[in-house]
């Protein structure tokens, strides 16, 4: 029986590349692609300040085919634009399913769906609603190596920015924060695990901070460590 064929939409990390490992585990699906959008100036995710560099090192790591749709700044008009042009592309390929990361926030799955369900394609949630205290846990001890890109700054301290996801740093984390960042609290740049053929190599320098909608375009400062990559070899 053949796979579907589905893409997943990425942001680089440990919970995108998490469900990539749940996806393949599964053996259902065939993920095609890996999906990014990035802001058309910058070249990186609008939320994270990934370039897509690295997202492209993640892919030819991974071995699966990175596209990249182009959107300006966080604008949800651009970004479901983006989302139409993706959709049609993929359907071309025969494509009709994209899987996310995401794990209990329901407003977002929902604008997800309405968002693709009009454009005839379906919505996969492999992590849906597992208990972040144990996905994390699941996470580190599957052997995915992730390290702290960016984080709102008036819930987290900065030192936490290029910290590797560890069982000795997820012990430290405040406890009002959400074990995998699910409310916005940290995102991470994953660089190793079950899913990928290869480490990657990146060196975090300077911090940049700006503010940003948070959960429900609630307004905060977030703060990013600046990540390059390392040449192999």
């Amino acid at each position: 029986m053949s796979k579907i064929p589905i893409a997943l939409s990425w942001s680089g990390g440990k919970d995108c590349s998490y469900a990539l490992h749940l996806i393949q585990q599964e053996g259902k699906y065939e993920v095609k692609y890996l999906l990014s959008t990035c802001n058309t100036h910058t070249r990186e995710l609008n939320m994270h300040h990934l370039h897509e560099t690295l997202m492209a090192a993640q892919a030819a790591a991974i071995g699966i085919p990175l596209k990249v749709w182009y959107v300006n700044a966080a604008q949800n008009a651009s970004y479901e634009a983006a989302f139409k042009t993706i959709a049609a592309a993929l359907q071309q390929e025969g494509i009709y399913h994209i899987a996310f990361g995401d794990i209990f926030l329901a407003d977002i799955r929902q604008y997800r769906e309405q968002l693709l369900q009009p454009l005839g394609m379906h919505c996969i949630f492999p992590l849906w609603q597992k208990p972040t205290n144990l996905l994390i846990q699941e996470i580190i001890a599957a052997g995915f190596k992730s390290i702290v890109c960016c984080i709102a700054s008036l819930q987290m301290e900065q030192h936490w920015l290029g910290k590797t996801l560890d069982n000795t740093n997820i012990a430290t984390l405040p406890k009002e924060i959400d074990a995998c960042g699910e409310n916005g609290e940290y995102h991470t740049f994953c660089y190793y695990g079950p899913v990928f053929r290869y480490p990657l190599s990146v060196l975090a320098t300077e911090v940049s901070s700006q503010r940003m909608p948070l959960h429900a375009n609630e307004l905060t400062i977030f703060s990013w460590v600046h990540l390059h990559l390392v040449p192999q070899g």
